[in-house]
């Protein structure tokens, strides 16, 4: 876990001076939604398609926990209504595919955001017709079915994005010869759906099939072009699926190829970095882990005493020395109430945990503390009569902290504290 903190003093009941630590600040966490949707964190949409395999024949049966209850904080389209994930939307209602894992995994490495899962994939599908854009069956009967349920979340004001389409397809066109045609195919449907959800830049992530169906040169075909296609094409990522033994029911994933299938979709789609992240920040800022833009939470690359964790935090800049962002604030107000001010980044709300601490000498523990996590504006209570105070008008938040005149100890010390999973 990393975790850092800012310390500073209050001296005197009528005299307040506020000593801090030049640079340093603290980080706090999550994202705010648009104004008609007030619940925190991103709304994230996945789509999912492809044939049986994507269908899935895990067994129910055969599953433990996490996967085995419902999902309450990850929703999946029900054709008519979002319902909790769980097992039993796979090949049979006794199955399940790989959606089961995948939200698991994103749900719990992006704990502030909703995840809404919109799957479809019948088995024997082919990409050169039945998933052909603009009018192969499969194509239509899916972009209906999306269509539907983010014309949903729209009619409820719910402010998403769509984060990535998930991919497991080929064995039918290995397996009627169109294995020379898929590269070409699959180029054409990527760009089709990225049209068609007007997300230029769509994450497609490929699962790469197997070599079950199909001669020995129509699956080697298949597959070198989803490897081809994903290393020529911007946002486009593969992964292997060879070592998910046995396969069952004539070249299908067992239960647990199925949970490692989910995973492996969930962890291309997290190790990218998702929109709202500390990880998308830092790539978006260019610190690639080289030297001078170490990438880390607590590196310092432009080393003006700020943390990467801080920079983001605040709103700065992590290769330009400027601290200026990162000042904290004293005022006083008429009825001797001391505060202190800072800035927070909206997209970090629920993503860390920041706290304020505070102490009456340094050579005791830091017994007194309470935590800032709420994103909404507006005045929190806290205790010993410590009040918060949100104004979430800017970008990033401006966050006030009052300190209580009923709090009569002569020295005062105060320390932010903020940590990251």
């Amino acid at each position: 876990m990393m975790r850092h903190t800012v310390r500073f003093a209050v001296r005197s009941i009528r005299t307040w001076i506020l000593l801090a630590t030049p640079g340093l600040f603290l980080s706090a966490i999550g994202n705010l939604a648009a104004a008609e949707d007030t619940q925190p964190g991103r709304a994230r949409v996945f789509l999912l398609a492809g044939q049986s395999n994507m269908r899935g024949h895990g067994s129910n049966s055969e599953l433990l926990p996490p996967y085995a209850e419902a999902q309450t904080n990850v929703a999946l389209w029900n054709r008519t209504v979002w319902i909790d994930l769980a097992p039993g939307f796979g090949r049979t209602t006794n199955e399940f595919g790989p959606e089961v894992s995948f939200g698991y995994t994103v749900k719990r490495a992006l704990p502030p955001d909703r995840i809404f899962l919109v799957k479809y994939a019948i088995g024997g599908t082919a990409l050169y017709n039945d998933w052909a854009p603009p009018d192969g069956r499969q194509y239509t009967v899916f972009t209906n079915i999306a269509h539907a349920a983010l014309a949903n979340l729209d009619a409820n004001g719910v402010d998403y994005e769509i984060s990535a389409m998930l991919w497991l397809q080929g064995e039918s066109d290995a397996h009627e010869g169109q294995g020379a045609a898929y590269e070409a195919n699959l180029r054409h449907f990527i760009s089709e759906m990225r049209s068609f959800f007007k997300v230029p830049d769509l994450p497609f992530y490929i699962a790469r099939v197997r070599t079950y169906y199909g001669t020995a040169e129509q699956s080697g075909l298949v597959r070198t072009a989803q490897v081809v296609v994903a290393e020529s094409t911007i946002n486009v990522e593969w992964f292997d699926t060879d070592s998910y033994n046995p396969l069952i029911n004539n070249g299908h994933y067992n239960t647990d190829g199925q949970i490692s299938i989910g995973i492996d979709f969930a962890n291309t789609y997290l190790d990218s970095g998702p929109s709202g992240t500390f990880r998308a920040w830092s790539q978006a800022k260019g610190l690639d882990g080289t030297t001078g833009k170490e990438a880390g939470f607590s590196d310092d690359p432009d080393g003006d005493g700020v943390a990467n964790g801080f920079e983001w935090v605040s709103g700065g800049n992590p290769l330009l020395v400027d601290n200026s962002n990162q000042a904290l604030v004293p005022t006083l107000a008429s009825n001797s109430m001391f505060s202190f001010s800072f800035r927070r980044e909206e997209d970090s709300i629920g993503r860390i945990d920041l706290g304020v601490e505070w102490s009456t000498d340094l050579s005791s523990a830091w017994s007194n503390s309470f935590s800032v996590h709420e994103g909404v504006g507006g005045r929190y209570s806290k205790t010993n009569g410590f009040i918060v105070e949100i104004d979430d008008a800017p970008d990033p938040d401006r966050v006030t902290v009052h300190v209580p005149d009923t709090i009569e100890e002569r020295n005062l010390f105060f320390r932010l504290r903020a940590s990251q999973p």
